[in-house]
């Protein structure tokens, strides 16, 4: 469990009361720059297990039913997020915490090789963001196991933040081979499209969304294969790509930028207008390179259709 972001979440609650923890959208809001500094993906996942409530389901369970609700909600999150199982395991026990208190428990049996590999590479990755040291411990898990579905997965994860897409997508193919997570062929057809193998992109996406076609997760699902489409001059699949991700995620401006240059290669230029107007509504940090640099594209296609 990241420690920091336990502190963060209570300095939160010890302001605002516990209540604040049914109010998702502004417990992200006060992160700021408290959480700057801890990991996207923690962050994440402790923003989605608000938005499904775990908080309430936590408490309506009693003492000894509590231990199978954690799994339980790990799962879920693991499933509909496409999230590694131990950082969902980690997010709930710190939900957890923050309303129990730190709970004892019982003597475990002693971890496999290969499953502490995995453990030393997960806190390297996320919690020091070591990712070459995490890499190392990765490769001795599946040299101990070639079966580790989350040990190829978490590798192909880090190839594919630090831009090794074509590793990232063997990883991604291993995994898959294991166990075909939707999570796993839609970040495939993400470092395929960095590959620009549009075609493969376009199939893993199609696929991850076939598996279960009510995912929350396929907020960049459809925006990943909505980028696609643009790449072929499907115009018109890709805008109906990214309104189905804006409906499932009204709150990222990336969604309404991408659609914006659909509408803009499409002839639609009111709507494109529109779109790029509708990025700049947003409270775009100044330091955020990518959302400064978002928001000077919408300027100047803007500029460019006026």
């Amino acid at each position: 469990m990241n420690t920091n972001l336990l502190n963060i979440v209570q300095q939160i609650i010890d302001q605002y009361g516990e209540g604040v923890l049914a109010e998702p959208r502004r417990v992200s809001a006060l992160f700021g720059d408290l959480a700057r500094d801890i990991p996207a993906p923690q962050r994440n996942a402790f923003a989605r297990s608000l938005e499904y409530k775990f908080v309430e389901m936590l408490k309506n369970v009693s003492e000894a039913d509590r231990s199978a609700c954690k799994q339980e909600l790990a799962k879920r999150l693991n499933e509909q997020e496409g999230l590694d199982l131990n950082l969902c395991r980690n997010t709930v026990e710190l939900l957890a915490t923050v309303l129990f208190g730190p709970q004892e428990t019982a003597a475990q049996e002693e971890s496999s090789p290969a499953q502490a590999a995995y453990d030393r590479a997960y806190a390297l990755f996320y919690d020091t963001e070591e990712d070459e040291q995490a890499l190392a411990e990765l490769a001795k898990a599946i040299g101990l196991d070639p079966d580790f579905e989350e040990a190829h997965r978490l590798r192909g994860t880090i190839h594919q933040i630090i831009g090794r897409h074509d590793l990232a997508v063997a990883d991604f193919t291993q995994a898959i081979r294991i166990e075909p997570y939707l999570f796993t062929f839609a970040e495939r057809g993400t470092s395929r499209m960095m590959c620009d193998d549009w075609d493969g992109a376009l199939k893993d996406l199609n696929e991850a969304i076939r598996l279960n076609q009510d995912s929350p997760y396929h907020r960049h699902t459809y925006n990943y294969r909505g980028k696609v489409y643009c790449e072929m001059g499907q115009w018109d699949m890709a805008i109906s790509d990214f309104n189905s991700a804006i409906k499932l995620d009204p709150e990222n401006y990336l969604h309404y930028f991408f659609r914006g240059h659909a509408y803009k290669e499409a002839g639609l230029r009111n709507l494109a207008i529109q779109d790029f107007n509708k990025v700049l509504s947003f409270d775009l940090a100044d330091d955020d390179e990518d959302a400064a640099q978002c928001a000077q594209y919408a300027k100047e296609l803007l500029q460019e259709l006026q």
